[in-house]
């Protein structure tokens, strides 16, 4: 039966501070960055199927936005002739924090692996928030009422820009602006993100079972009902 081991990845420049059976969690010393590997041994009880991928950004959202997050990044990838979901949210936290919270999840027929990364910025407006949005402003891409400071064009959910929410997107969550602000904890989930994702390997056992499918997950009924959007699960 696959287990922990069964999946790699690059972590070198982390180091391991929790691990059982079920889970590892590395930390990072030069920051508060975090990234864990769990193992379910369980399909996950994802309601749709992955060539729906409007359907699965609609799961997700709504995962996200339960837990008072908004929606960065939601992504159906093939890695290693698997299908996975790459999410990226965030959840403001008072008084002046943001959590940025992104993960991999990778299912199979009777067990799935979540990984996932999570970052932390302190302070309300960052310099990155504060030098795109004036540039935007400067260059008519968005626009700001006089009386009220309210922003138009600002914040925008990246697949339906009709769905209002509390906690949006903005245009500096693009990732066009990371290699300008390198440092910033978004930057750094979504370069974390994308190194993990690259350097996946599965075993042979691994790399041969049986994929997912929402209707064999369904009928077990046993499956984990999580979205795995949990900012504070690290």
């Amino acid at each position: 039966m696959p287990n922990l081991q069964s999946l790699q990845f690059d972590m070198r420049g982390w180091r391991v501070s929790k691990a059982d059976a079920h889970r590892v969690v590395w930390r990072r010393d030069s920051s508060q960055d975090a990234v864990s590997l769990t193992y379910f041994d369980q399909p996950p009880r994802l309601p749709v199927d992955l060539g729906d991928v409007d359907g699965v950004r609609r799961y997700y959202r709504q995962g996200a936005t339960q837990q008072g997050g908004g929606v960065i990044e939601i992504d159906v990838l093939l890695r290693l002739d698997l299908e996975l979901v790459r999410t990226l949210f965030k959840f403001p936290q008072p008084p002046a924090t943001t959590v940025y919270l992104g993960s991999i999840n990778i299912p199979f027929a009777d067990f799935h692996y979540v990984i996932k990364v999570q970052t932390k910025q302190i302070g309300l407006s960052t310099d990155r928030d504060e030098i795109v949005r004036q540039e935007l402003l400067e260059a008519g891409e968005i626009s700001q009422d006089p009386a009220t400071g309210q922003l138009t064009g600002w914040f925008v959910d990246p697949y339906d820009p009709l769905i209002l929410a509390q906690v949006l997107r903005s245009r500096a969550d693009d990732a066009q602006y990371d290699p300008r602000f390198p440092d910033h904890a978004l930057t750094r989930a979504r370069s974390s993100l994308k190194a993990i994702t690259d350097s996946l390997n599965l075993d042979e056992e691994l790399a041969n079972a049986d994929a997912f499918s929402p209707q064999a997950a369904d009928q077990r009924g046993d499956g984990n009902g999580q979205h795995h959007t949990d900012p504070d699960s690290l």
